[in-house]
């Protein structure tokens, strides 16, 4: 799965600074750095983030924030056809370049969040833990069932483990422990789904509010358009990075029954 490292005030107002590769390259990259500020003001990017800035300062000066006037660097790849995105590591968390390191972390933080809600959303978006052998050995199916009926409780504690350990198991399926070698989607999906739990309220990509100085109002300029989220989700927190995007829209994903498809 190819990424690529995005500056971005919108999906038609965007750079990609690096273009088209493995997402472990990548964070190789921005994990050198100290943090956002430092990497586009190094001297292997700073042209590029210049002249973004050049080219979006009609856009960028109706925006009140000073922050949201610097735009937002996130790693951006397309999935099923959509766009998606995931943060940027730096060098506090280059330990997540170790795959290992990475799955335990997922692993444990699960153990100690014990969370309904996340680990269904987990499965619910990663295709790649609906193999045949999970459905078949594992019974996920069923597992998946009753969390989704009776959330996590003493009765149902060794399902919720379970599902973890199937986490864990899949990512590393194809890990050479010898050598230290890993399929760079195996990598990819360690990371997508540490950025699922990272994600306080596990929000999903929705618009912020951004407001312009003349009127007030939400810029919503042409093929711009902002839509309310549906009145069941609107109690949701959404703190992600995802929320800082002007043409990400709210996506009501509809629960479905643990089922293989």
């Amino acid at each position: 799965m190819l990424a690529n490292l995005t500056l971005m005030y919108s999906k038609n107002a965007k750079v990609n600074l690096i273009k088209e590769k493995e997402l472990i390259e990548i964070d190789n990259v921005t994990s050198s750095f100290l943090n956002e500020d430092d990497l586009k003001s190094s001297e292997n990017f700073k042209e590029k983030v210049e002249a973004f800035y050049r080219r979006y300062y009609n856009y960028s000066k109706k925006i009140e924030s000073k922050e949201e006037k610097k735009g937002y660097l996130v790693i951006t790849f397309t999935d099923d056809k959509a766009e998606n995105i995931i943060s940027p590591i730096y060098s506090k968390d280059k330990n997540k370049l170790n795959i290992i390191y990475l799955v335990n972390k997922i692993d444990r933080v699960l153990k100690e969040k014990k969370d309904k809600e996340l680990i269904l959303k987990i499965y619910r978006e990663e295709d790649f833990l609906k193999t045949d052998y999970n459905y078949a050995a594992n019974n996920i199916g069923h597992c998946l069932q009753l969390i989704n009926t009776y959330g996590v409780s003493k009765t149902t504690i060794k399902q919720y483990n379970k599902l973890i350990k199937i986490i864990k198991d899949t990512i590393l399926i194809n890990y050479a422990a010898k050598k230290d070698e890993f399929p760079t989607s195996s990598y990819f999906h360690a990371r997508k789904i540490d950025d699922i739990i990272s994600k306080k309220g596990y929000g999903y990509i929705k618009p912020v509010d951004i407001r312009i100085k003349t009127n007030s109002t939400l810029l919503s300029q042409k093929n711009y358009k902002i839509e309310k989220e549906p009145s069941s989700k609107r109690k949701e927190s959404h703190n992600s990075i995802g929320d800082y995007y002007l043409d990400y829209l709210y996506e009501d994903r509809e629960e479905k029954r643990w089922r293989k498809k």
